[in-house]
């Protein structure tokens, strides 16, 4: 089974892990810096194929963790929605007119 990492996703908690982070490992927790998922795991797990079967995200509001992949997919199948109803209401558009 692959190590995985949870994070929950609100500014107080993430200050916190990287200040853990700063005195565990001797970086200076006041430097933070924008890193990808990928960079984020190699960081804190080690070595890992993909970051997004590794990390679960709690989303602010919500009791529950999701595989980041999950949420990466969700995301996705949104903006397929979103391009097929502005589609359908364009080709409506064009049959009312034409």
């Amino acid at each position: 089974m692959l190590p995985t990492l949870c994070m929950a996703l609100s500014a107080p908690t993430l200050r916190a892990f990287l200040e853990f982070q700063g005195e565990h490992s001797g970086v200076d927790p006041a430097i933070v810096r924008i890193m990808s998922p990928n960079q984020f795991v190699q960081l804190s797990l080690g070595s890992t194929r993909s970051a997004w079967h590794a990390i679960h995200s709690q989303m602010p509001g919500s009791r529950e963790w999701t595989l980041a992949l999950r949420l990466r997919y969700a995301q996705e199948a949104e903006a397929r929605r979103a391009a097929y109803r502005a589609a359908k209401a364009e080709q409506e558009q064009a049959n009312q007119t034409g």
